[in-house]
């Protein structure tokens, strides 16, 4: 769990397979009351079936994406969240294909 964290100026390279927070293979993380800020390209990236519940959390310049899911990666988003020129977003895949990674962020 993050709680009360300030997440400022990650992923300087600005790889796309990286984020301020970056969780993989996780049955669960919680995301609270975090400023996460200026982070290139995605503010937190859930990938490889991980779950997060993003809570309270403030913040802006993320690059492309606030929040950003992948690979099965699966983010239930309340309250404030930080942000990017695109908010949050989720990778749908190749929708009706088998390769279709079912990957979302919902509140």
């Amino acid at each position: 769990m993050l709680d009360k964290c300030g997440i400022v100026g990650n992923n300087t390279a600005n790889d796309a397979n990286h984020g301020g927070v970056k969780l993989e293979s996780l049955p669960k993380a919680d995301i609270l009351n975090s400023g996460i800020s200026d982070n290139n390209q995605r503010g937190i990236l859930i990938t490889e079936g991980s779950y997060a519940e993003i809570n309270n959390n403030i913040g802006d310049g993320n690059g492309t994406w606030g929040t950003y899911c992948s690979r099965s990666g699966q983010a239930f988003l309340d309250n404030a969240e930080c942000s990017g020129s695109s908010g949050n977003h989720s990778d749908e895949g190749t929708a009706d294909t088998a390769a279709d990674d079912q990957a979302a962020a919902y509140t």
